[in-house]
């Protein structure tokens, strides 16, 4: 499937779709946004990505992480000039 081919198609089909068809695609298009938006980004990543999340809280949570500060101000003395 050519996608750029099959929106053209889909343009060419809503710019000669009468005022009725219009108000109905209108309506199509917004449901199928709103639900986008509604998602939850934790759904949409993948089950090995999950499950590498948790692990690192799990690690921050036993206190095996570096603070964020500790780790910028090594690569700020390692980088900087």
């Amino acid at each position: 499937m050519n996608i750029e081919l099959e929106k053209f198609s889909m343009m060419r089909e809503i710019m000669n779709a009468n005022p009725e068809q219009l108000i109905k695609l209108k309506e199509i298009f917004s449901s199928i946004f709103e639900k986008e938006e509604e998602s939850d980004f934790w759904e949409e990543l993948s089950p090995k990505s999950q499950a590498r999340i948790e692990e690192s809280e799990k690690q921050i949570a036993k206190g095996e992480g570096i603070p964020h500060e500790a780790v910028m101000a090594k690569y700020r003395k390692k980088y900087t000039r």
